[in-house]
């Protein structure tokens, strides 16, 4: 995707002091090793505690954890719960973005309870434009069908209704979809804060013509974003470095103040 490489290119430009690896902290250090003890993958409960371990970790190598507990898991409890701890981590990049949103790409085509959860928790992190891209994309592609009217139920008829049964509900199937689309709009407008509405069935065109007059509002927000930690970085780098010259403060070596001088005065007089 072109605009993937676009920003890849700005988080380069932005220094590549905050994409280099890092020592792990002791306390980090300390939180992963209690998960990989209690991770075991056999019991939902069990490995819900285990994901509790890793609350407040910060450390990319913490991602990697995540991401794998994403792929692997059999309990989409579990899958959500990983997905919702990676969604809060920090990051000064868009690279957490990205991240997400290829493990919301990669989940199972029938496993729409886990892509509504994800697009609803990706709302926590800061750099929103692949996010909201990608949440467009999908929306864009989910319908929202008429419900049939006028129908007459005959269960002696060779019909099978939209249930698989004969003589069914028609409008089995068709509600499904609807509730469907219901939540995933639900989500979205969470996450892209936009007001799409799920109201006929050319509701799924919103999410698109919502994008067309949002997408430079977001980039901007991102560019933006991007830049004050570049500079907060460079900052921090410099004031860091023994190479440079260090800036006196501000009243470093400066005689008293006027008014400190008028007092001590004053005082001499009296």
């Amino acid at each position: 995707m072109r605009t993937i490489g676009i920003f890849l290119l700005l988080a380069v430009v932005s220094g590549t002091a905050q994409l280099a690896l890092a020592a792990v902290s002791p306390e980090e250090t300390q939180k992963q090793n209690e998960f990989k003890k209690s991770y075991k993958g056999l019991e939902k409960e069990e490995d819900l505690k285990a994901l509790a371990e890793l609350e407040g970790a910060v450390d990319r190598s913490t991602w990697q954890l995540l991401t794998t507990v994403i792929q692997t898991s059999n309990f989409k409890d579990v899958r959500i719960e990983a997905f919702k701890l990676l969604a809060n981590m920090p990051c000064r990049d868009q690279s957490l973005a990205q991240l997400l949103v290829q493990v919301f790409n990669n989940a199972k085509m029938n496993d729409f309870e886990s892509r509504v959860a994800y697009a609803e928790h990706m709302r926590n992190c800061e750099f929103k434009y692949l996010i909201c891209e990608t949440l467009v994309e999908y929306g864009s592609k989910l319908r929202y069908p008429e419900l049939i009217t006028g129908y007459r139920r005959d269960n002696t008829a060779g019909y099978s209704g939209g249930n698989g049964t004969l003589g069914g509900d028609p409008n089995f199937g068709i509600k499904k979809q609807r509730e469907e689309f219901e939540k995933f709009v639900e989500a979205f407008n969470k996450t892209t804060k936009a007001n799409v509405a799920a109201k006929d069935k050319d509701s799924s065109m919103a999410f698109k013509r919502w994008w067309a007059e949002s997408k430079v509002k977001i980039l901007r927000e991102d560019k933006e974003l991007l830049e004050k930690y570049r500079q907060e970085d460079m900052a921090a780098a410099n004031k860091n470095n023994p190479l440079l010259p260090k800036t006196a403060k501000k009243d470093e070596g400066k005689d008293e103040k006027p008014e400190e001088k008028k007092d001590a005065k004053d005082e001499k007089k009296s």
